[in-house]
């Protein structure tokens, strides 16, 4: 389920965030109501002859729309932001000031890591969605 959105011009204030949710709703919807998959998927299809239905193709369309729309509901869900505190643990601080200093400190256990693993996704969601953009109807 996605996360209740802005609306009205505020929406736009972080319109990265408001796309990636209406995004991930689009893909959503697509699949709940998959009708068929991309012609280029049937690479023997000419304009001469009849479209034949692949179970196959519908599978790996539905996977695409799946992929897609994971990738940009994690988007939505950390705000866009893939840095994590190692451990799980935030340092615990009062200011801003003091956290900057927990972070520069070689020594402090509080680190902010990259979660590669999240952002593999979301790229491949956007790659994704960028090659299939023309296919994104009902």
């Amino acid at each position: 389920m996605a996360k209740k959105r802005l609306t009205g011009e505020s929406r736009f204030w972080s319109a990265n965030i408001y796309l990636a949710g209406e995004i991930a709703d689009c893909a959503d919807y697509l699949i709940r109501h998959l009708k068929g998959y991309p012609g280029e998927f049937d690479k023997k299809r000419t304009r001469a002859t009849v479209l034949h239905y692949s179970k196959a193709n519908e599978k790996k369309w539905r996977q695409i729309l799946i992929d897609i729309r994971d990738g940009f509901r994690l988007y939505e869900k950390c705000d866009g932001d893939f840095y994590e505190w190692k451990g799980g643990k935030a340092p615990p601080y009062r200011s801003f000031e003091k956290m900057m200093e927990q972070l520069k400190n070689p020594r402090s256990p509080y680190k902010l890591i990259l979660n590669k693993d999240k952002l593999k996704k979301f790229r491949r969601a956007m790659e994704l969605f960028g090659k299939y953009y023309d296919d994104l109807w009902d």
